[in-house]
């Protein structure tokens, strides 16, 4: 197991087993989303999973947290946390450029 502090309010968790039907969870506790993903994951997969788990902790948030200013500060939390992510785990970056070439290239004939 190994545990990637993103930022103050962020931990990313690599497990080597979560169970057969899932490749992550999300748990928000006292301000802060801990997001466990399985550890043998290729990178796209792992993208994916984080970019899933972040929407079910932003829900979990939102129901937390009613008022327009205290919304307004998960959305900054948010863009924090997905810098800080896109900066310290380098297999969200790499799985977010294959996203981007796998959407780019889909449906293209070969010549």
């Amino acid at each position: 197991m190994k545990d990637w502090i993103i930022c103050k309010n962020f931990i990313l968790r690599e497990k080597p087993f979560l169970g057969k039907v899932t490749d992550g969870t999300a748990v928000y506790e006292d301000g802060v989303l801990t997001v466990e993903i399985k550890q043998n994951l290729d990178d796209y997969t792992k993208f994916l999973t984080i970019c899933h788990e972040i929407a079910h902790g932003l829900d979990f948030a939102f129901e937390e947290r009613k008022t327009q200013s205290q919304t307004e500060e998960i959305c900054n939390d948010l863009a924090r946390m997905l810098v800080s992510l896109w900066i310290t785990y380098p297999p969200f970056r790499k799985g977010m450029v294959e996203s981007d070439f796998r959407c780019r290239f889909k449906g293209r004939k070969k010549k």
